[in-house]
């Protein structure tokens, strides 16, 4: 009886740890990238790691923080569009509104994440993410690495 209270008590501490890293307060653990054309607004990528094999999973956490003194609007990637690049990856289903309107006050943050299955071979690749739309064709652009299995 206890060892299955314990057990179920480190599943709960394990569901919230891992919850509570999905929903990060969205402050940014880079310096990042300033988007140009949008005063204030800076993208921060962060990638589990650069080097990957075959079928590993890609993790990536983007943020866009408002670091300006003016509210603003701007368009982010949503459905499954946050990565693009050189890099391959398994297909996924994405839906058909590629961009959502958000709002963001001074200090405020929007902050996107994706895993991904790599389905490239072994080489060198760009990983591209597009987080925000406007200006149009602004990505946060990484070197990565696929070595054999």
């Amino acid at each position: 009886m206890v060892q299955k209270h314990l057990a179920r008590s480190a599943s709960v501490a394990l569901l919230i740890s891992a919850l509570a890293a999905g929903c990060g307060s969205g402050e940014p653990t880079g310096i990042g990238d300033m988007v140009p054309g949008v005063p204030g607004l800076r993208q921060v990528v962060t990638i589990d790691t650069t080097i990957f094999k075959w079928g590993d999973s890609v993790h990536v956490r983007s943020v866009l923080r408002n670091e300006g003194r003016r509210i603003l609007r701007v368009s982010v990637a949503s459905c499954g569009r946050l990565l693009s690049g050189t890099l391959e990856f398994a297909l996924i289903n994405v839906c058909s509104d590629q961009w959502d309107d958000v709002t963001l006050i001074p200090r405020d943050s929007n902050v996107q994440s994706s895993v991904r299955v790599v389905i490239s071979p072994p080489g060198e690749y760009l990983l591209d993410v597009a987080h925000v739309w406007d200006p149009d064709g602004f990505v946060v652009r990484r070197p990565v690495t696929v070595v054999p299995n």
